[in-house]
């Protein structure tokens, strides 16, 4: 990213209510030396919970949740990254989270989705709009809910199970010039974030899509 080394991890924590699992979470995170996270399914009611995060290593919290305890995403920022917040948008949903910022001096778009689990591209459209709107190297990342190559992300191939989400994705990363950095690496790998005990089946459902120039195509 530019000349910034950062490590970011993303996890959905599926809720974070008590000071056992903060704790926990805090922990896990810090173990693996995550200067920037992207937390999905917070299942805050509001902001203050939201800040109870802000202590050991994490200097600042960002969160967008709906009114009831459900959803939610989340960014925490170490305290040794010389971060300035320059714009935040979010949806009305608790699913998306988006900041512009510097990031020892480079401008930086961050942004944080825990996407719907049905077919809906309307979702991706409004990611993408939202980020079309800022300015920076863009660091897509969280819970996406939807596999990319149905050949490889999947344990049991289903060829008929292409989405409309599917496709709005594809627009995503070409209008965005984004690409999805660990598929980059690992062209051929199978490893999957996701099982379901409905279809007895591993799905890879989790991504960070990066901005081409981030990285040597």
């Amino acid at each position: 990213m530019g000349n910034v080394d950062v490590n970011i991890v993303s996890w959905n924590i599926n809720g974070c209510g008590t000071p056992v699992k903060r704790k926990k979470v805090l922990s896990y995170l810090k173990s693996h030396n995550a200067d920037i996270a992207y937390i999905q399914e917070t299942h805050f009611a509001n902001e203050n919970e939201a800040l109870k995060l802000k202590r050991d290593w994490v200097g600042k919290v960002f969160h967008n949740s709906r009114s009831s305890k459900s959803r939610g995403v989340m960014v925490l920022i170490n305290k040794r990254l010389n971060f300035v917040l320059l714009k935040e948008s979010r949806d009305e949903d608790g699913r998306v989270l988006a900041l512009q910022a510097l990031i020892n001096g480079v401008q930086v778009v961050l942004c944080n989705i825990y996407a719907p689990n049905r077919d809906e591209p309307n979702f991706m459209d409004e990611v993408n709009k939202m980020l079309g709107n800022m300015k920076g190297q863009i660091l897509l990342g969280g819970d996406f809910n939807n596999v990319m190559d149905e050949y490889i992300d999947r344990s049991a191939i289903n060829a008929t199970s292409s989405t409309r989400t599917g496709t709005a994705i594809d627009a995503l990363k070409e209008d965005l010039s984004v690409v999805d950095i660990w598929r980059l690496v690992h062209p051929m790998e199978r490893e999957y974030t996701f099982y379901s005990h409905s279809h007895k089946t591993y799905s890879q459902i989790d991504y960070f899509l990066i901005s081409k120039s981030c990285v040597n195509l």
